[in-house]
């Protein structure tokens, strides 16, 4: 007959409760911190749209004149919409990338206890 033996783990202690808080909260704030950069990325990235793509302005009228033929002069825009979306895509992916490669050196700097 054989003896079977239970070993029964023991109560978590506080110092081990402590660390695990502790790295939840450091996780946590790599995460905002990142996503933070991405949002200011992506700001100032419709901010360099708005600034590049000229907006067409309505001209106001305040007296009504005789109708006169207009001849339409198209402005387009110092970039091609097309071109400008290909630049922001390609920042974008930069910034993903670094942002990938931050993430990738705190989580293995943490699991290596900072050395």
């Amino acid at each position: 007959m054989e003896i079977f033996y239970c070993e029964v783990q023991e109560m978590v202690t506080v110092e081990a409760f402590f660390e695990g808080l502790y790295v939840t909260i450091l996780g946590v704030t790599v995460v905002f911190a990142v996503l933070m950069i991405l949002a200011l990325a992506m700001y100032g990235i419709g901010y360099l749209e708005r600034a590049l793509i000229e907006r067409e302005k309505p001209a106001v009228e305040a007296i009504q004149k005789p109708k006169e033929e207009k001849v339409k002069v198209e402005e387009k825009p110092a970039i091609e919409p097309k071109k400008l979306a290909i630049i922001t895509a390609a920042i974008l992916v930069r910034v993903l990338y670094w942002a990938y490669a931050f993430n990738v050196f705190t989580l293995e700097f943490l699991a290596l206890g900072g050395s």
